[in-house]
């Protein structure tokens, strides 16, 4: 498996209600409310800010594009049921 180049296009996931993308080798993410939409067809643009963040950026066709500046998350895993 190779990694993704920086500037790559990456999917965003939804894991028990945290918002959260591979970046780096870490999972970055937001806890609170987000534009940002959990979807393959919309990928989103990450830039690494160099203080332990990134910006995420999500453009869909037609509309503005939505930027936010996620941090560092722990993203709980549960057993399935």
């Amino acid at each position: 498996m190779s990694m993704k180049s920086a500037t790559a296009p990456r999917r965003v996931y939804s894991r028990n209600g945290v918002l959260h993308v591979l970046y780096a080798g870490d999972w970055f993410g937001t806890k609170e409310e987000s534009k940002i939409e959990a979807s393959d067809k919309h990928l989103v643009k990450i830039v690494g800010n160099g203080d332990g963040t990134i910006t995420v950026t999500q453009r869909k066709p037609g509309k503005a594009g939505v930027s936010e500046t996620w941090g560092k998350v722990k993203v709980p895993t549960h057993a399935r049921a």
